[in-house]
C-alpha cells in the first residue's frame, strides 16, 4: 500500500484539552510491547500506523499478521526518504518504541539507534507533530542510601544501551516547544503474555525457567527491589498519556509502574511459586548481596496521569502468563533430563523489555 494511503488531513489540533481520536504512528509495532499498544489503541479508536521494518509470519505461533496499517520499512530508510516529512504531517502523535536489543553488544548499533530517534523527533518537531512519546528504558544507579528513587535521581549509564536513552531523553526534551509537546515513559522490565512475545525480558525469563524446569532460580540474597510492569498496562499507560491534556504531560518524563510497589526479588520468586505450586525457590548458590536497593517512586505518574497508573498485581499478570506457555514452543522436560543440567541458571538482569 503507498504510503499517500496514510497522508490524511488531521483530526485534532494541538490544543490543551484532552483528546479522545487521534492518528498516531507507532514506530517497532510488530514488537512485544508495540502489537499490545496497538491493539490498545485501535479499541480506543485511534487511527493507528505501524513502521517495522520486521515482516508479518503466521507460521510462528508467537507471532500474528498486522492489524493496521503499515510502513514495512527500517526507521532510517524511512527518515532518508524525501516524503517522510509530508507523511509525518499528518499524524497527531508519534510513540517511539523502535530500538535493538539492549544486549546486542554492539556500539554501532545503539548510535545508530540514537542517531535515527533524534531524526525522528525533529523530523516530527519541523513537521508540527503535536504529541511525541519516546520509550525509554533508562535505568537508575544502585544507591543502598535512597529509599525511593524519583526521575531526576542519578541514571545508571554504564552500557552503551543506557547512555544511548540518556542522550536521546536529553535531545527530545530540548526540542519542546509551543507545537511539539515531547513525553519521555521509563519503563521497567515489562513481562506478561501477549502477542509477539519473547523471553529476554527478566520476568518473562525468569517464569519460562520455572516452568520448564520446576525451580525459580536467585543468585542473590533476595533483597533487593525490582519494579516490574505488566505488558497490558504498559499500553494501557502510553494510551492515557497520548490523551492527556498538554500541560500535564509537556516535556516531562515518567517512571510507569505501580505506585510503592518495587518487589524483592524473594518476593517475585513466591509470587511466581504460587502459580506453579510444584516449583522450588533454588537458591543453593552462595547468596550474593543484592545492591539494587531502593523503590522507584511513580508519584509524578499518579498526579499527572493517574489513568496511566497499572492496575494488574503480579500474581494475576504471573498466572495469565504461565496458563498460556503450553501454547508457546516451551515444553517441560522429563524427569532426570539432561536439560535440567545444562539450562543456564536465569537470576536477576538489570530491567530489559522489547
Amino acid at each position: 500500500m503507498p504510503i499517500e494511503s496514510w497522508r490524511r488531513k488531521r483530526t485534532i489540533k494541538a490544543t490543551g484539552t484532552k483528546e479522545s481520536h487521534m492518528k498516531v504512528l507507532v514506530t517497532g509495532h510488530r514488537g512485544y510491547l508495540g502489537s499490545t499498544l496497538v491493539r490498545k489503541l485501535v479499541r480506543d479508536g485511534h487511527d493507528v500506523v505501524g513502521l517495522d521494518r520486521r515482516a508479518d509470519s503466521s507460521r510462528c505461533p508467537l507471532l500474528r499478521m498486522d492489524a493496521v496499517e503499515a510502513i514495512s520499512r527500517e526507521l532510517g530508510e524511512f527518515l532518508a526518504s524525501e516524503e517522510s516529512l509530508e507523511t509525518l504531517s499528518g499524524f497527531d502523535a508519534v510513540i517511539h518504541l523502535a530500538a535493538p536489543e539492549p544486549d546486542c553488544g554492539l556500539a554501532t548499533m545503539f548510535e545508530r539507534d540514537l542517531s535515527d530517534t533524534l531524526r525522528l523527533a525533529l523530523r516530527a518537531c519541523q513537521a508540527a507533530v503535536p504529541r511525541f512519546i519516546f520509550a525509554s528504558w533508562a535505568n537508575y544507579r544502585w544507591n543502598a542510601d535512597d529509599d525511593f528513587v524519583c526521575e531526576n535521581g542519578e541514571i545508571y549509564v554504564g552500557t552503551d544501551h543506557y547512555r544511548s536513552k540518556v542522550r536521546a531523553e536529553l535531545a527530545i526534551c530540548g526540542l519542546a516547544s509551543s507545537t511539539f509537546s515531547p513525553t519521555v515513559m521509563r519503563l521497567p522490565d515489562v513481562y506478561g503474555f501477549g502477542q509477539n512475545m519473547h523471553f529476554r525480558g527478566f520476568m518473562n525469563r525468569l517464569a519460562a525457567t520455572a516452568y520448564s524446569l520446576g525451580k525459580i532460580p536467585i543468585n542473590s540474597d533476595g533483597s533487593g527491589r525490582h519494579a516490574v510492569l505488566h505488558v497490558e498496562d504498559a499500553a494501557r499507560a502510553f494510551g492515557a498519556l497520548l490523551t492527556a491534556r498538554r500541560d500535564l504531560v509537556h516535556r516531562e518524563i515518567f517512571n510507569v509502574g505501580r505506585v510503592r510497589e518495587s518487589l524483592s526479588l524473594l518476593e517475585i520468586g513466591m509470587a511466581l511459586k504460587a502459580v506453579l505450586p510444584g516449583a522450588r525457590i533454588d537458591a543453593a548458590r552462595l547468596p550474593a548481596m543484592d545492591q539494587c536497593r531502593h523503590d522507584v517512586d511513580f508519584g509524578r505518574l499518579s498526579r499527572h496521569v493517574p489513568d496511566a497508573l497499572p492496575t494488574r498485581h503480579l500474581r494475576v499478570g504471573l498466572s495469565q502468563l504461565v496458563q498460556n506457555l503450553d501454547s508457546m514452543p516451551i515444553r517441560r522436560p522429563p524427569a532426570r533430563s539432561p536439560s535440567r543440567r545444562t539450562m543456564p541458571q536465569i537470576g536477576y538482569a538489570q530491567n530489559l523489555a522489547g
